[in-house]
């Protein structure tokens, strides 16, 4: 017969093997999770942003240098470094639509035009969800940034042809 302190230690290993293999499963799962995330906003050419309110930092996933043009934003955890290159036009109405969700309304969506550093611009669909603590005061935004440009660009093409097409017809 095993006696209680062999027993003992046994279980205690039995355990520790257990949680290492259910560690080791859950950071399989969070790996093809994050890999998902990846490919999706790959393929939908989307930024994924996270801002914590409380502490005004603001973090980036998926497809940010290719939106952005500068794969600095990833970095400056600062969500001014977004907003200073907000097209002048658009930077109001953007920044209300922003403070009407922290506000009570739980979504957020705007569009906006976005300066790159070489002085193009992008088209953002930007949607966002409030994330508030019990006393119902926001403490988190998580949303997506999604280039819009090239939907945008060929509404224009639409319109022009469109008109075009009436000029001709007269």
């Amino acid at each position: 017969p095993i006696g209680s302190t062999a027993r003992s230690v046994m279980t205690a290993f039995a355990g520790r093997v257990g949680a290492e293999l259910a560690r080791a499963r859950w950071d399989r799962a969070r790996g093809e999770e994050d890999e998902r995330l990846r490919l999706a906003t790959q393929a939908s050419r989307m930024a994924v942003w996270d801002w914590d309110v409380v502490t005004d930092e603001l973090g980036w996933k998926g497809e940010v240098a290719a939106i952005f043009g500068d794969p600095a934003i990833l970095e400056a955890r600062n969500p001014s470094a977004f907003w200073e290159r907000v097209h002048p036009e658009d930077f109001h109405r953007a920044r209300a639509a922003f403070q009407h969700a922290l506000d009570g309304e739980e979504r957020l969506f705007t569009e906006l035009r976005f300066r790159r550093p070489d002085g193009t611009l992008r088209w953002l669909d930007c949607h966002g969800q409030v994330y508030r603590d019990a006393s119902g005061r926001p403490v988190r935004m998580i949303g997506t940034a999604l280039d819009a440009t090239e939907r945008r660009q060929a509404d224009e093409r639409m319109r022009a042809s469109e008109q075009r097409l009436q000029l001709a017809i007269g």
